[in-house]
């Protein structure tokens, strides 16, 4: 019998294949993740954006009062 067989014991092929579908969970499992991080951050850019823009309207109505 050679150092390297040919063919992959039964075990180690069933062993291997449930390695690889725990890293697809974990992976897809961090995907999901992700993506609930990126939707938070664009709800708080959006939000910044709107805060940022009620910021210049109330000094623009504050130099318009104070130019009366």
């Amino acid at each position: 019998m050679s150092m390297y067989p040919h063919r992959a014991l039964p075990q180690s092929t069933a062993r291997l294949n449930e390695l690889l579908d725990q890293i697809r969970t974990e992976f897809d499992n961090q995907v999901r993740i992700n993506e609930g991080y990126e939707q938070q951050i664009q709800q708080q850019v959006q939000e910044a954006s709107l805060i940022r823009d009620k910021v210049y309207q109330l000094e623009q109505a504050h130099m318009g009062i104070k130019q009366k």
